[in-house]
């Protein structure tokens, strides 16, 4: 842990009411976290890597979360959804080699019992549109032949 005496000082002067003992406390944040500006005046939240620490004041919290810019640092994810008029059992053979075949693909399959025919519902994520295509293409032939 660590104080932030700069961000302590801004707390301070905001806040009349606060003395150097709730400046300090306010301030104190783990060594690799960086403080976030709240423009409510009240004590500051912090950021640590992908985790947000937020005041636990309603308007405190409501007034930071207005102010956040969250950052996207990875691949965003694809999706795909197909609908099929079988049930898992006659398509587990498939489902098994796809989870084989396409390791960057998550599948989830969703049984429909109630409709006539069954339906199942698949549903491929990927951060790789890439692999998500591939793995779209193969499924689909692989049901084509059912």
């Amino acid at each position: 842990m660590q104080i932030d005496t700069e961000v302590a000082e801004r707390f301070r002067s905001r806040n009349a009411w606060a003395d150097e003992r709730i400046a300090v406390a306010a301030a104190t944040f783990p060594v690799d976290a960086t403080p976030l500006e709240t423009t409510s005046g009240g004590v500051p939240g912090f950021r640590l890597r992908n985790a947000y620490v937020l005041p636990g004041m309603p308007a405190e919290m409501r007034a930071m979360v207005r102010t956040l810019r969250f950052s996207v640092e990875c691949e965003p994810i694809h999706r795909t959804v197909l609908t099929v008029p079988t049930t898992e059992g006659r398509i587990r053979r498939t489902l098994e080699q796809f989870a084989v075949g396409h390791p960057a693909v998550r599948l989830g399959s969703y049984p429909d019992l109630d409709t006539d025919p069954p339906e199942v519902t698949l549903v491929l994520v990927s951060r790789s549109a890439p692999s998500l295509a591939d793995a779209t293409g193969w499924l689909r032939n692989e049901l084509a032949c059912r």
